[in-house]
């Protein structure tokens, strides 16, 4: 995307980093023995990933090709 110059580069950093910042707190919990509800971790994923597949992924693939990149 940095080759390409994708214009919503930064977005989709911070996607990312909100994912990150996420599995961070499903992480600590597991961690800390607060218990890690394995309803909401399974809820979030099968939330965040279609979307963001489906989303933010796609929104980029054209731009990639039109710059060569495949």
């Amino acid at each position: 995307m940095e080759q390409a110059n994708f214009p919503g580069l930064e977005v989709h950093r911070i996607e990312h980093q909100k994912l990150m910042g996420r599995v961070a707190e499903f992480k600590y919990a597991l961690d800390t023995g607060r218990g890690l509800n394995t309803a909401v971790v399974l809820e979030f994923l099968r939330n965040w990933l279609p979307n963001h597949i489906d989303g933010m992924d796609k929104s980029y693939s054209s731009h990639l090709n039109a710059n060569g990149i495949h």
